[in-house]
């Protein structure tokens, strides 16, 4: 059996993404057990069946029974059924009934968790951190302790077991990165102290270099459409640049990751409605993805090569901002007209995506923006808009 000891996070720079680390030895007050409703059993806590099975649960996934005082202990256990069929048995399914199980424990004052796994520990580990992660830390005073969790991990599983655990932790604080970075308050996450936060995410990584450039550097390459957004806020703009050299040839053409890095887009001169416009401090939902997505790949040392370009800025209605009819040449020679100053992520992205193509002979560019509310009008909150 495993215990899973929370790893102490960076001062001031990671106070809500937490990992919890692989220790043999276990000491628990509670204990998470995943159900196959078809064939329901514990490798941890065998009696614990007939309660469940006792308090006639449905077989849908997600159903869920917390039992108190089930063992000498006095512990708790979070009991969730992984649903019925072929979808039951894949790893998104544990990881879901992991997530349940592992809040109900948290919500009833679980310190200590023991989970209940006999399959899949990576999904396993990103359920795990993926339910744990919330976004209070500007409170006054956090209110929710995090559960310690512990693994029982599948038999004969040793240093595969652990492995699978660690992978899913990496894939998990990745995702939480990108989840906490569109969280922040725009005037705690400038174009600047994104840039700050990145670096310190890559700190000690292996075969990984991050270049920050500043105005001088992208008028110098003539970044006009990138810079005549910038030119709007007060705050100094940014380009991000994460080298990632993974591949046996470390000359072997790369993948290229674009992000929209706008940390607060107000609309511009075409301000947009006040309501709701806070949530814009979210616009840089594509760096915060691409950026925590190289964070992966260079954890898990993948054998690639990947070249990561973010312009960051705010798009501000200040006095030198864009206005509708302004023309602009841009990067690659061509002129462009700006019909509305609420459009400025193709702006940005223009420059980003041929300084890319131009000076890295890419095999491959993947760019991720959150670049038009049209998308939500069209596909809803469940789908996602892939151009190729």
């Amino acid at each position: 059996m495993f215990r899973l000891l929370p790893r102490a996070p960076p001062a001031a720079y990671n106070r809500v993404i937490r990992t919890l680390t692989l220790h043999r030895t276990m000491s628990h007050d509670a204990y998470l057990i995943p159900i196959d409703p078809e064939a329901p059993k514990s490798e941890v806590l065998p009696p614990i069946i007939e309660l469940w099975t006792a308090s006639k649960p449905k077989d849908k996934a997600g159903e869920s029974r917390i039992f108190y005082n089930v063992d000498s202990e006095g512990r708790t256990a979070a009991l969730v059924s992984l649903g019925k069929g072929s979808k039951a048995k894949t790893p998104e399914a544990l990881r879901k009934a992991v997530g349940t199980g592992i809040k109900k424990l948290r919500d009833v004052g679980a310190t200590s968790v023991l989970v209940d796994v006999n399959k899949d520990l990576h999904a396993a580990a990103a359920g795990t951190h993926l339910a744990l992660f919330k976004y209070n830390h500007l409170k006054t005073a956090e209110k929710d302790a995090v559960p310690k969790v512990a693994v029982n991990p599948p038999q004969n599983a040793t240093s595969s077991g652990e492995l699978g655990w660690e992978t899913g932790v990496i894939y998990a604080y990745s995702q939480n990165l990108a989840r906490e970075l569109m969280e922040i308050p725009a005037n705690l996450l400038t174009p600047t102290l994104f840039a700050e936060r990145i670096k310190k995410e890559f700190e000690g990584l292996d075969k990984v270099e991050i270049k920050v450039r500043d105005k001088a550097w992208a008028e110098e390459k003539k970044m006009n459409t990138f810079l005549s957004v910038a030119k709007g806020s007060s705050e100094p703009c940014k380009f991000l640049e994460i080298h990632y050299k993974g591949a046996p040839d470390a000359n072997a053409r790369p993948l290229i990751f674009v992000g929209k890095g706008i940390t607060f887009d107000s609309g511009g001169i075409s301000l947009k409605p006040s309501a709701n416009m806070k949530l814009m401090r979210g616009d840089m939902g594509g760096a915060a993805a691409v950026s925590s997505a190289t964070l992966a790949i260079a954890k898990l040392k993948l054998p690639i090569n990947v070249i990561t370009l973010i312009a960051l800025t705010e798009n501000m209605p200040g006095p030198a901002a864009n206005k509708p009819g302004d023309v602009i040449y841009a990067m690659n020679g061509k002129t462009v007209e700006v019909d509305n100053t609420d459009a400025e992520g193709r702006l940005i992205l223009s420059d980003t995506l041929f300084y890319g193509s131009s000076e890295f002979n890419p095999h491959t560019i993947i760019d991720c923006a959150t670049l038009t509310g049209a998308m939500d009008v069209a596909l809803g909150t469940v789908y996602t808009g892939v151009f190729s």
